[in-house]
This record gives structure tokens, C-alpha cells and sequence, in this order.
């Protein structure tokens, strides 16, 4: 556990991936494979949420995982991992799949029911993760707020902010937060959410830079939005473009671009939106997360 839990909060994420496969590869050679698939787990939540690795590429990757997971009898780490490749599936725009159903046999609310039964309380708050994280990137902020509630309302416990999940999702809980505090002045429960989540990935860029500094510009930029402090907003949404790009971030680039030109349009400046748009359409083309080059497609047009 230690390149998931100490190995990427000093050194870039993206630096920790081979780490996984190194460790799955030795705890295989010695038959223990509860470890091992352990590692297969990590490798995917750090890929998909936290590096923006390729998805028709990683898809290919989880598919193997999640049926040497099965084939082991490794039922926690299939869960998840089940999780993981729907997630990926709907970010791709692949409609034709169900990943419950093709793995499992079984729906989505029937996957998660046995789950509820079975107190399986991590898998649960993950997978309402999994909803805020797309319903985010989609920009449905009200869907995001949906499962935001959810999680928070049945499932408060269980996901360890020590991993690359739970990393995420501070982040994207702040984004939401601040957005819901910008258009309710009224609600300071979200500002403080906001500035809490805020406060938590200030502290985790002084260990690194790299893996953070991008996270907080745009949390920042999406604080002093919701203050109407126009120049800063713009300086911090610019600041945090930047760092995406530099560390190679490039689902977090888009959603910069995205977020920037979302703020933009609130100032009634359709070209400077219109060129934003175009750029994280780039970006999440280069992802692969074909679904939201749609989503960006649309907000051009419209």
C-alpha cells in the first residue's frame, strides 16, 4: 500500500502507476493474490481518476483486471473495479454496454442493493462518487449535488481520503460546493464546504506541487467567483490551465478550460467562452472521453 496511500503524495501520480503493476506482478509470483489484485484496484482508480490516462486504453486494461479479479474469487477488488469500468464506459460514450450486466449479470440497482445488504459501505460511496464524478464533468451540477447527497446522507464513511479516490473527490466536492454558493449567496453551508475542501488540498500541495497545484488554482478561481472578484477568478483560472497542461493532467486541463469558459459566459464574453470550450474539447478528445466532446460540442452550438 505504500505507492497508494504515501508513494503519491510526494511524487507525481503518474509516477506511481508502474509501482502498481511492479507490486501485482511480485505479490502473483508468491501466490498472494489477494494483494496482488489489491494493486490491480489502485493502479485503476489512480489511472482513471487521478492521472487521465487514455480511456479506450485503460478500458482494454480494466477488462483484463476485472476478469483475473473474478477468476480469483476476489470479490471486494471486482466490485470496485466493476465500478471503475462503467465509469470509464459512460465517459467514453460506449451505450451498448452495461458493465453489471455483462460481469455480474444483474443491473446497476441490483448490484448495488446486494451491496447495501451486505454493508458494503466503501463500495457504496464510491460509487456515488462515480455519479458526482460524471454528472460533474457533464456539467449537470444538479445530478452531482443528487449523489453528493446521497453519499454524504447514507455512505459518510468509508472512502480514505489517503487514496487517489479519495484525493479526487475533496477536490470535486469543492468544485460543487462553490458552484451551488455562487448561485445561492444565501447558502453558507456549501461556501463552507467550499472552503473547507479548499483549506484540505492547500495543505497537500506543499507536499507536492505537481499532483495538487492545478486542483487548488481551480478551487481558488471558483472561490473568487463566487465572491465577484473577477480579476483573481480569471488569474487563478489561467494559473490552473497552466499547471494541468505542465503535469500532464489532461482531464483536468479540459475541465479548467471548461470551468473558465463557463465564467466567461457569466461576463458576457462569448468569444473568449467559445475559444475555452474549443480547448477542453481538445483536451477530452485526447482523454478519449468522447461523451464530453459531445457535452462540449453542444455548448459551442449553443
Amino acid at each position: 500500500n505504500v505507492h497508494g496511500t504515501i508513494f503519491i503524495w510526494k511524487e507525481p501520480f503518474q509516477a506511481a502507476l508502474d509501482k502498481h503493476i511492479e507490486a501485482y506482478e511480485k505479490g502473483a509470483s508468491m501466490g498472494a493474490m489477494n494483494s496482488a489484485l489489491h494493486h490491480h484496484g489502485q493502479y485503476i482508480g489512480l489511472a482513471l481518476w487521478a492521472c487521465g490516462e487514455n480511456l479506450s486504453e485503460l478500458e482494454e486494461t480494466i477488462r483484463i483486471f476485472l476478469r483475473r479479479a473474478i477468476q480469483y474469487k476476489q470479490q471486494a477488488t471486482s466490485s470496485t473495479i466493476t465500478v471503475f469500468h462503467s465509469q470509464t464506459i459512460k465517459l467514453i460514450g460506449s451505450n451498448n454496454e452495461d458493465s453489471y450486466s455483462t460481469f455480474f449479470h444483474c443491473s446497476e440497482d441490483e448490484f448495488f442493493q446486494r451491496e447495501k445488504q451486505n454493508k458494503g459501505n466503501t463500495l457504496c460511496r464510491i460509487w456515488c462518487h462515480s455519479h458526482i464524478f460524471i454528472a460533474l464533468y457533464h456539467g449537470d451540477m444538479d445530478d452531482a449535488a443528487k449523489w453528493y447527497t446521497i453519499r454524504e446522507g447514507k455512505y459518510s464513511k468509508g472512502m480514505n481520503p489517503r487514496f487517489a479516490s479519495g484525493i479526487v473527490a475533496e477536490f470535486l466536492d469543492g468544485l460543487l460546493s462553490f458552484h451551488f454558493a455562487r448561485s445561492d449567496n444565501t447558502d453558507q453551508p456549501w461556501a463552507d464546504l467550499g472552503e473547507s475542501s479548499m483549506k484540505h488540498i492547500k495543505k497537500w500541495t506543499e507536499s507536492s506541487t505537481w499532483n495538487f497545484a492545478n486542483k487548488l488554482f481551480l478551487l481558488e478561481a471558483e472561490y473568487y467567483f463566487s465572491l465577484g472578484d473577477e480579476i483573481k477568478a480569471l488569474e487563478k483560472y489561467q494559473a490552473s490551465i497552466a499547471a494541468a497542461k505542465d503535469h500532464r493532467f489532461v482531464h483536468e486541463e479540459g475541465l479548467a478550460h471548461d470551468k473558465t469558459a463557463s465564467f466567461h459566459i457569466h461576463h458576457g464574453r462569448k468569444s473568449d467562452a467559445l475559444f475555452h470550450f474549443a480547448q477542453a474539447r481538445k483536451c477530452y478528445l485526447s482523454w478519449g472521453a468522447h461523451a464530453l466532446v459531445e457535452v462540449m460540442e453542444n455548448k459551442m452550438s449553443n
